[in-house]
């Protein structure tokens, strides 16, 4: 008999954009608009090394209103500018 295996979920939400950013210690509040105008916050808890590039990051997205997309699941997640990370996988030297 074959063991089980069981593969977290993933939740994948796309044309977000960030409307405020929050830092308040370690932690990092995202505050994310859905095209049809509903709101959710997301959190990072980040050590202090990482958080001055994330920050400056979201604050750029926020700035630029990039388009973005998260994903998530068994607790974690990830926002990325898909655009850009297809853009550079797909760029030839």
């Amino acid at each position: 008999m074959h063991p089980i295996i069981e593969v977290p979920r993933l939740v994948v939400h796309q044309n977000l954009t960030i409307e405020r950013v929050r830092r308040r210690r370690a932690v990092l509040r995202v505050r994310l608009r859905h095209p049809g105008g509903m709101k959710d916050w997301i959190t990072y808890a980040l050590p202090a090394g990482a958080r001055r590039e994330c920050l400056d990051r979201l604050l750029m997205w926020r700035k630029r209103s990039t388009r973005l997309t998260y994903i998530c699941g068994n607790g974690e997640g990830v926002l990325i500018d898909d655009r850009a990370f297809f853009d550079a996988a797909f760029a030839s030297d």
